[in-house]
C-alpha cells in the first residue's frame, strides 16, 4: 500500500504516519478514556507499537493517518482504512482518536471520520465503509451516524458488545 497519501479538509491536514509519531500515538491510545474504547484495551508498550508498525508499512491494504490542525500544525487525531479490499471496493473504517481530552468537542472526530470517508471514496475508488464500535461509546456512534452510517448487526467480541455499521460512499 502507498503509505504516502495526504490531503485537506477544511481544518486538518492528513499525513501518513511515520517513526516520529509512534510514542505520541502510543500515549494517546494508553490514556484510560481512549483505551477503554478500543476492543484490546491492554496498555500498549514502545515494542508493541514498534512491531506494530513495521508490519503496518508492509501491509498493502490499510492506511493510517495523523492529521494535524493546519493552522498551529497541532497533531489533533488519527484514523484508518483497514483490509482495504480492491475486488469489492470496500474497508473497515478504524482507529479514530482525538490525542486530547481538550481538543474533544469541537468537531475533529467528525471532520476526520467524514474527510477519511470522503478520501477513501474519491481516491481509492472505495464504495463501502464498514466498522464496529464498541456499544457504551456513545459519542464515536454519535459521529458515525451523523456522517452517515447505519446500523446493520451486532456481534460479541471479548464479552463486548460491538454494533457494526456501514456506509455506502
Amino acid at each position: 500500500m502507498d503509505h504516502s497519501y495526504t490531503f485537506e479538509t477544511d481544518r486538518l491536514l492528513y499525513l501518513p504516519l511515520s517513526w516520529k509519531d509512534l510514542e505520541l500515538i502510543r500515549q494517546w491510545r494508553n490514556q484510560d478514556h481512549i483505551r477503554v474504547n478500543f476492543i484490546d484495551q491492554n496498555i500498549i508498550t514502545t515494542q508493541q507499537q514498534n512491531n506494530w508498525f513495521r508490519k503496518y508499512l508492509k501491509n498493502d491494504n490499510d492506511i493510517m493517518l495523523l492529521a494535524f490542525e493546519k493552522k498551529q500544525h497541532i497533531p489533533v487525531g488519527t484514523a484508518g482504512l483497514y483490509r482495504i479490499n480492491r475486488i469489492y471496493n470496500n474497508a473497515e473504517f478504524g482507529r479514530l482518536m482525538i490525542g486530547s481530552k481538550q481538543l474533544s468537542g469541537n468537531g475533529y472526530g467528525t471532520e476526520i471520520v467524514k474527510g477519511l470517508c470522503n478520501f477513501a471514496g474519491e481516491e481509492l475508488g472505495l464504495t463501502n465503509i464498514y466498522l464496529q464500535v464498541l456499544d457504551g461509546n456513545e459519542n464515536a456512534k454519535h459521529i458515525y451516524q451523523k456522517i452517515g452510517f447505519k446500523h446493520n448487526g451486532v456481534n460479541v467480541e471479548n464479552s463486548l458488545k460491538l454494533i457494526q455499521m456501514e456506509l455506502i460512499l
